[in-house]
């Protein structure tokens, strides 16, 4: 569904080195790249190369303290994880989920030396209800906010979250706002094949932003939208990796 509809390995009709494709994930904020331990295995054993990035900040033994790091930051460490991947393929798709879909798009946007395409999940483009935009559940129908109740515990992943303190909300507030200009910034530039999924149940991002980024994007033939229904904001918890796999 979502990555190229070809043998992951391209195999040549005459034989000989096979070139390898690779998938790089990019996790949410105050999330973990463990999160992808399920699906990174299914992927393996469909015969992609797989890489996990931790964003700074994150991660169970972080460098850096969350209120210490800013947006450009974020995007030059998705930068080097890219790089340094891509030495390993001959070709990458990016895979990111949330804060991550928007480093994968961003990442695109630099148009990047052997990017195969962007799987972006769940992403905003201007706005995350626990950010910006509060009152924006108000708005949504009693339907809308009861089957997305039922994919609440979905979020709680299990793995260990970065330290957050309250006082520091303005602050990551202040540098969410500059990842939304840097990506508003570099949506039309992408060349890159682009898949766009989220589900309607998502409390945490609005889903009316997946149809934002397409526009922006501004290239009916390299973007696809895709619609989860068995999900709300965390797409695939470790008993989903699989499924989510055969999907891809």
């Amino acid at each position: 569904m979502f990555l190229p509809q070809t043998d992951p390995f391209n195999r040549p009709a005459g034989g000989g080195m096979m070139p390898k494709t690779g998938v790089m994930m990019v996790h949410g904020t105050m999330g973990s790249p463990r999160e992808f331990d399920g699906l990174a295995a299914a992927l393996q054993g469909e015969g992609f190369l797989t890489r996990q990035a931790c964003l700074p900040g994150h991660g169970d033994d972080p460098r850096h303290s969350l209120i210490d790091v800013c947006a450009e930051q974020i995007v030059a460490h998705c930068r080097d994880e890219y790089i340094a991947f891509a030495e390993t393929c001959d070709q990458v798709v990016l895979l990111g989920h949330s804060l991550g879909g928007i480093c994968s798009l961003v990442l695109a946007s630099q148009q990047p030396e052997k990017l195969g395409g962007v799987i972006s999940l769940a992403a905003p483009f201007e706005h995350a209800y626990s950010v910006n935009y509060t009152h924006g559940l108000l708005q949504a129908n009693l339907s809308t906010l009861g089957i997305g109740a039922l994919y609440v515990h979905q979020y709680h992943t299990g793995f260990k979250k970065p330290a957050f303190k309250p006082w520091w909300f303005p602050k990551l507030q202040a540098e969410s706002a500059r990842m939304f200009h840097i990506l508003q910034a570099g949506l039309p530039q992408i060349e890159a094949p682009v898949t766009l999924a989220h589900s309607p149940f998502d409390l945490i991002v609005p889903y009316a932003e997946m149809g934002k980024l397409a526009d922006a994007i501004n290239q009916p033939h390299r973007v696809k939208t895709y619609t989860l229904r068995h999900c709300g904001h965390q797409v695939f918890p470790n008993s989903r990796g699989k499924r989510f796999a055969t999907e891809l």
